[in-house]
């Protein structure tokens, strides 16, 4: 499980690029049990401390129910009340550690099993950001069934399967990913032109649909890469804009 969950468990905005064509998921928004009045009661009543339970809280509860034996016993109420605190106060950060402990388990398998469905991409960088947003716009005017989207699609998931949740390092890594970014704000700039043509009718969209339509039966024929789809179809589009002029 450490394995998988690399690079997307340290606060960082990640979203995940599911496998098939459709919209980026928050990681945060990964099925799970929200935080609910018992979390805050647990966090309000064992504060977070550095470090973990030690021998001195061990002292404390031997030596609490040491004392709570003794006041039984011996019917001493002030020596039993002082065991109890004892034993309470050593208590303490053990129950807070398994605590932590259980709800941090309990993060990693919502993480993991969002991470089962499609792969990482990190959007606290510039370069993430810019190509979410360049897939969530070619989403919007494209619809998430056509030819378009599919390119996009893939090449979102190039950039995602190359970073592997986390941001890019070298520059090498960013220009592989503004390359793919360029190119699918390209598509959608051609994309949200096709209505705006001076004579363009109702039947604009339908038009364009048809030139999708039409690449992705050649991409079954003939696979390209990504990069190649996504001039194909804005090279198209372009041409029928034109056609229609």
């Amino acid at each position: 499980m450490a394995d998988d969950d690399r690079g997307v468990q340290d606060g960082r905005a990640v979203v995940v690029v599911p496998r098939e064509p459709g919209p980026l998921r928050p990681l945060e928004t990964a099925p799970g049990r929200s935080r609910d009045e018992l979390d805050e009661l647990i966090d309000d009543l064992l504060p977070d401390v550095e470090g973990g339970p030690g021998w001195f809280d061990a002292t404390l509860v031997a030596g609490g129910l040491a004392l709570v034996a003794w006041g039984l016993l011996g019917g001493s109420t002030f020596v039993l009340v002082i065991g109890i605190l004892a034993a309470g106060l050593g208590c303490v950060l053990p129950v807070r550690s398994a605590w932590r402990r259980g709800r941090q388990l309990r993060a990693g398998r919502r993480t993991s099993a969002a991470l089962a469905t499609g792969v990482p991409l990190d959007v606290g960088s510039e370069v993430g950001r810019r190509l979410a947003a360049a897939y969530g716009a070619l989403l919007e005017v494209a619809g998430a069934a056509s030819a378009a989207v599919a390119a996009g699609h893939g090449a979102v998931l190039e950039a995602a399967s190359l970073l592997d949740g986390r941001a890019p390092g070298t520059d090498r890594e960013v220009g592989y990913v503004e390359e793919r970014t360029v190119a699918i704000e390209a598509l959608v700039a051609e994309l949200r032109a096709l209505p705006a043509a001076p004579d363009a009718e109702p039947g604009a969209t339908a038009d364009a649909d048809a030139v999708v339509a039409a690449r992705d039966e050649l991409d079954r024929l003939d696979p390209a890469s990504t990069l190649r789809r996504l001039e194909a179809i804005r090279d198209e589009l372009r041409g029928g804009r034109r056609g229609r002029g």
